[in-house]
């Protein structure tokens, strides 16, 4: 027994043995604490307090995993609290707190981040109008603004703790600001880009828009881009920048959407036909329940190489892409069916060949 306690009493790298096996086994049943402290806190969650509370904080709280960083922060300075009883050497016991300040650091980080999540759905609920479908988009970049500078507020605060001046290396930035002005001026341009989109509102999350030759549905709107999805379900990745400046068609806010179509009709109709032919495309388009009877036209536009060529334009009542397949389809199989009742033909590019015969006299 006495060899025993010799042993343990032994200094070994710094500290008495026992004073390593102390720490061993209280870095061995640190993920069991923690995973108790977790595991209490996820009942506690389960409280008819919490689960029949009506308030938004609290159902956001529940349904979130805050318990996780919650578990780690009381489970970390129950850790720091151990330490200082046992008197660890100074080295030792400076590093084990530093490592668990810093962690302490981020859980409290990770906290503020799920507080501001909690907080935008209470936000996004205050001061959306609930007939709009699209939601609102100053909400989503004040969180990303938001939880960047959080991060950015985190490590600066962990640099602090592992000894690094913050305040020299801000003033290296500032020394070296041009430089960064230089080569960030893209990202500059993006991110007022991008408070002009949120500004002036061109468009919306959902709004169906064109820049350039992209075209399809806005998903979603950040610092630095505009994500579309295309109509073949791609996604192409736009910068902010060239959004605000370059030429933006809205599609989405079209009430209604056109259709125009040229006819092209052989030169061998009667001018009466062709008449009688328009007036009966357009008798058809008065009585369609999904054309906008205010605006139907159809006139003889063009005497081509080939064709005699009448135009019709309409409108449907509807901006829905479906709608206006839907009509664009029963109008073409419609001016089929009259010509064909009428015996007219749709001219096509064709070219006709004339010969004439010449009688050549022989002189002797």
């Amino acid at each position: 027994m006495d060899s025993f306690f010799k042993v343990i009493e032994t200094d070994y790298i710094l500290m008495p043995t026992w004073k390593w096996f102390c720490l061993v086994i209280l870095l061995l049943l640190f993920p069991f604490f923690r995973r108790s402290v977790e595991l209490f806190l996820r009942r506690v969650k389960k409280n008819p307090f919490f689960i029949n509370n009506k308030n938004i904080y609290i159902v956001e709280i529940t349904r979130s995993e805050i318990e996780r960083p919650f578990g780690w922060i009381i489970s970390l300075m129950f850790f720091i609290s151990i330490t200082d009883m046992f008197q660890f050497p100074q080295n030792i016991d400076k590093y084990l707190t530093l490592a668990a300040q810093i962690l302490i650091g981020f859980r409290w980080l990770q906290l503020l981040i799920m507080g501001i999540d909690i907080a935008s759905v209470e936000w996004a609920k205050r001061y959306t109008d609930p007939n709009d479908i699209h939601p609102n988009q100053i909400i989503p970049f004040a969180v990303k603004t938001a939880k960047f500078f959080l991060v950015v507020l985190g490590v600066l605060i962990v640099l602090q703790n592992l000894g690094i001046n913050v305040v020299s290396i801000l003033a290296g930035l500032g020394i070296g600001g041009i430089a960064i002005a230089l080569a960030g001026q893209e990202t500059v341009a993006n991110l007022f880009g991008s408070l002009t989109i949120l500004v002036d509102k061109p468009f919306k999350i959902n709004d169906y828009i064109k820049v350039l030759d992209v075209e399809g549905t806005v998903i979603e709107i950040g610092f630095r881009s505009t994500k579309i999805r295309t109509p073949v379900n791609s996604i192409v990745t736009i910068s902010n920048s060239t959004v605000a400046k370059e030429k933006l068609e809205n599609l989405s806010a079209r009430t209604k959407r056109r259709i125009r179509h040229n006819i092209t009709l052989a030169y061998e109709t009667p001018l009466p036909m062709i008449k009688a032919f328009t007036d009966e495309i357009l008798n058809y388009l008065k009585a369609h329940p999904q054309v906008d009877q205010d605006e139907i036209s159809g006139h003889l536009i063009s005497l081509s190489a080939y064709s005699v060529d009448i135009q019709i334009t309409f409108f449907t009542n509807s901006p829905a892409a479906y709608i206006e397949n839907a009509v664009q389809q029963d109008f073409l199989f419609q001016v089929l069916a009259i010509a064909e009742k009428m015996k007219i033909e749709i001219a096509y590019p064709t070219q006709k060949l004339f010969l004439q015969n010449t009688q050549s006299q022989n002189a002797f």
